[in-house]
């Protein structure tokens, strides 16, 4: 058991030393800070898939979800840390929450899992892995902005996205299931276009709460054939048509 915890004390230390490295590239070398935020989410969201095997128990990754909150927390409110560790964060010009939202979203889909590897790993992957993707597709393809008027959202973005989803899911399908292949296939397709759903209405780093929730709930439906799934798509649409309706009417509000 204190292995474990000191394993927990190693990745905090991972992440504060991360943090300082990246920032100190963003101060000093002239890192995009686009690019310093997505290398810390890359990097921390690529340690956390090894939760299930390197750590196992629920308590501890709990207590290294609060610990990470807190730590990302107290550089956001202290303008010594701030300095040191914030440019990998908040150099960026748009307001975001998504650090808070990665610790959050972390512990409560491994709660969520509930000792399945899978439906802890699969949902993380896409979020690390997908949302990286399709920020860079985004910053260096994006000729279409998004129609719902997200202003760091694109078409090329959300099909990175979807496409590294659905690559990632019917990989994993195919490693963690006897389904059929196009049992598989189906699947990977559904999940792929409920995540990028998740991602777009994911404004201010809320995507980084979002998809793994979402991901770990929506995963035993889908496998399972869940009369539920089209009431879920129906919401993401109701969200989606929403956020359309608050852009628009700021958006006129502003002429």
């Amino acid at each position: 058991m204190i292995e474990i915890w000191l394993k927990v004390l190693l990745i905090a230390g991972l992440l504060i030393a991360l943090m300082g490295l990246l920032s100190a590239a963003v101060r000093r070398l002239g890192l995009p800070a686009e690019w310093g935020r997505k290398l810390l989410h890359l990097g921390m969201g690529s340690i956390t898939l090894s939760f299930p095997w390197l750590i196992g128990r629920r308590a501890p990754v709990l207590v290294l979800a609060a610990l990470a909150g807190a730590w990302l927390l107290a550089v956001r409110i202290s303008p010594r840390l701030m300095v040191r560790f914030g440019p990998a964060l908040h150099a960026v010009d748009r307001p975001s929450w998504g650090e808070i939202h990665f610790a959050a979203g972390t512990a409560i889909s491994y709660l969520l899992a509930g000792g399945d590897a899978l439906r802890f790993v699969l949902p993380m992957a896409v979020l690390t892995w997908a949302d990286t993707a399709a920020a860079g597709v985004g910053a260096r393809r994006s000729t279409h902005r998004h129609p719902i008027g997200i202003h760091d959202k694109s078409w090329e973005g959300c099909a990175a996205f979807f496409a590294v989803s659905f690559v990632f899911t019917f990989a994993a399908l195919s490693l963690g299931t006897h389904a059929h292949f196009s049992e598989k296939l189906s699947i990977a397709v559904q999940f792929a276009f409920d995540t990028t759903g998740l991602e777009i209405i994911g404004t201010r780093g809320a995507d980084n709460l979002l998809i793994p929730i979402g991901g770990s709930s929506l995963l035993p439906l889908l496998l399972n054939a869940s009369p539920v799934v089209p009431a879920v798509r129906l919401g993401l649409a109701a969200a989606l048509m929403a956020l359309w309706r608050t852009r628009r009417s700021t958006a006129v509000g502003a002429l």
